[in-house]
């Protein structure tokens, strides 16, 4: 019980479901009784927490049901009239719509809507309510845009959410696992015995977590315009992280394929990868909505500078030193300064990014 009570999000979204069905089955008694359910229907399934969510679904349902009417037409004039009601139709509108789902909701409504004619057509041969199969269709879509419009007006007017604080706490939960994942390279530099390390893993962790954001962004971007500008910078993170990823993929193996050794430059790469480290811990942090500990707008922490690396590349280049390394060993470690570089290069570009979110 006291779970459900601290759910608040939760609890102002059946507040607003309620409330919305309640209009829809209102509104219902003055439409065709054959198509009238789908009012409900349409404004159940729009409904989001956050208002950038319901828009979101409201516009796709809308769009796609009515494009599918408009596909609905030729299709039943020309194949289903002259050719009979078959059920292959019904099987090959099914797949289309159930693999849209992974790529758009407007595209599982476009072909669901095609389905529906094909369903009608097939069991209700003398049409529902009085009405033809294709005239159904189009009543159908007068009754989802109704619900859909009181589902997204609905989470405009009634508890309105914004998707933006969650964003904040999925890019600073993003973040704190960037900063475990380079700690875990500072760890296996070091060389620590009796741990094991899944890299692979961690990347997908991570890759799941970049999907969920870009989820969240797509919400913020259909909100209204008071986070209009802080969406502009937000949506160039993915890009940056994305590229940070491949960076740290390539270094991990770097790390986990090359022969470790207790010298300068050892110490010196994992002094850079520690600042790293710290750069992403800040981040995390920067992110969080209202963090107390963050009481500046610019706390930007340190990075190595460019010059530093080139002083490893020179060191490396070393007579004395390339005459105790092997070849490959040196190859190694240039890669691995070269990547360093390139994750700092990222780093930096990210933190400039998240400098211009505000506080708040």
């Amino acid at each position: 019980m006291n779970t459900l009570l601290h759910n608040k999000d939760g609890i102002k979204l059946g507040i607003r479901a309620a409330i919305a069905i309640t209009i829809a089955f209102f509104l219902g008694g003055f439409i065709d009784a054959g198509s009238a359910i789908w009012i409900p229907i349409s404004t159940i399934v729009v409904l989001r927490l956050s208002v950038g969510g319901t828009i979101d679904r409201t516009i796709s349902r809308i769009a796609g049901v009515g494009i599918g009417f408009i596909l609905c037409i030729p299709f039943y004039h020309y194949i289903l009239m002259p050719y009979g009601h078959s059920v292959i139709w019904i099987l090959v509108w099914l797949f289309i719509a159930m693999v849209a789902v992974k790529y758009s909701y407007f595209w599982t409504m476009l072909f669901s809507t095609l389905l529906v004619l094909c369903l009608i057509a097939n069991y209700y041969p003398n049409g529902i309510a009085g009405n033809t199969d294709i005239h159904y269709v189009l009543l159908r879509f007068y009754s989802v845009a109704l619900g859909a419009i009181i589902g997204g007006l609905s989470s405009l007017l009634i508890f309105p959410q914004t998707s933006y604080y969650p964003l904040r706490q999925a890019t600073a939960k993003l973040f704190d696992n960037i900063h475990t994942y380079i700690d875990d390279l500072i760890q296996l530099q070091n060389n620590t015995e009796g741990r094991n390390y899944d890299f692979d893993k961690q990347q997908q962790v991570l890759i799941t977590q970049i999907t969920a954001q870009n989820g969240l962004l797509n919400e913020l971007k259909h909100e209204p315009g008071r986070f209009a500008k802080v969406y502009a910078i937000l949506i160039q993170l993915p890009v940056a992280e994305q590229r940070l990823l491949q960076t740290l993929l390539i270094l991990s193996h770097l790390i986990c394929d090359g022969k470790l050794f207790k010298d300068t430059i050892s110490a010196e790469i994992i002094e850079k990868l520690q600042q790293l480290s710290q750069a992403s811990l800040y981040l995390s942090e920067r992110m969080v909505p209202h963090n107390a500990t963050i009481k500046q707008e610019s706390l930007m922490p340190s990075l190595p500078k460019p010059e530093e690396y080139d002083g490893l590349y020179k060191a490396i280049r070393a007579t004395d030193y390339r005459e105790n390394f092997e070849y490959r060993q040196l190859l190694q470690r240039n890669a691995l300064i070269s990547q360093l570089k390139e994750l700092a290069g990222h780093i930096r570009e990210i933190l400039e990014l998240v400098e211009k979110v505000p506080l708040k």
